[in-house]
């Protein structure tokens, strides 16, 4: 934040565009409340003991300490990527220019620090819960309190050229969202808007897993190839269906060839 004030407060006046990232959320580290101090966070029931499957950059020490105190960590990381955040509006209002700059303030995975269920290095990073992340765009003209359905972080780029008036300009992966964010426009988005996709990281093609999104249903196809359908709800909440039938068994199938294209496109498959 203080690298992004002292380089704001020197640009002369015009358009200008930065990206700062935070990266404490990411590997937070556990903490104890002091002897004596006030508790600011509301432990989780079962936080008690240690965490089932502790992070990798954890030293033995922290390896043993309580999940309500991982949890104590993370959201204390929050707090100051938040304070962070408050900074820059604060310098921008000093520039004067606060209402009319657009900020977009994303995440790159979700919250999984007490689900042991979800190995955050490794596969299990396609749930739900893994994938579900925060995209808040605030900025003038911007109206909608929310997008319906799936988005993806690809959908950013192309999202910021059409809110700037670059539509067209030049070709992007990813949805122009833009036309649902200001509300003049009015444009309802369809319920089963997409496709999404989304992978894990391994160098390998063979251990990849992969996952398309289209509306509420999901499909995931693991490095065996074996594929699995979801239908999300509206929480975030998911349930695979185990034996598609009828449209859920057309919807896999065209879920099914909907990932293959995508992979047929990819230079790394």
């Amino acid at each position: 934040m203080e690298a992004f004030r002292e380089w704001v407060m020197k640009l002369p006046t015009g358009p200008w565009f930065a990206w700062v990232q935070f990266g404490d959320p990411a590997r937070p580290l556990p903490l104890t409340i002091p002897e004596g101090g006030r508790e600011t966070t509301q432990a989780r029931p079962g936080a008690a003991g240690p965490l089932e499957r502790p992070p990798s950059w954890a030293s033995e020490a922290e390896r043993l300490r309580p999940a309500e105190d991982w949890v104590r960590g993370y959201i204390q990381s929050l707090r100051q990527v938040d304070a962070s955040i408050g900074g820059m509006l604060q310098v921008l209002a000093a520039r004067g220019e606060l209402a009319r700059t657009m900020i977009f303030v994303v995440g790159d995975s979700g919250q999984t620090l007490l689900d042991a269920s979800v190995d955050r290095e490794g596969p299990g990073l396609l749930a739900e819960r893994a994938l579900h992340v925060p995209w808040i765009v605030v900025g003038p003209g911007i109206g909608a309190d929310a997008i319906p359905g799936p988005c993806s972080l690809v959908d950013v780029f192309p999202t910021i050229l059409g809110l700037v008036g670059m539509t067209g300009e030049r070709s992007a992966e990813g949805e122009d969202l833009s036309r649902y964010l200001v509300d003049r426009r009015g444009v309802p988005r369809p319920p089963h808007s997409g496709p999404v996709f989304a992978e894990t990281s391994s160098d390998s093609a063979r251990t990849r897993e992969r996952v398309v999104r289209l509306g509420s249903w999901k499909l995931l196809r693991g490095a065996d190839g074996r594929e699995r359908l979801f239908i999300v709800g509206e929480q975030g909440n998911e349930g695979e269906i185990t034996q598609p039938r009828g449209r859920q068994e057309r919807l896999r199938q065209q879920l099914s060839d909907i990932l293959s294209r995508r992979r047929s496109r990819d230079p790394r498959s």
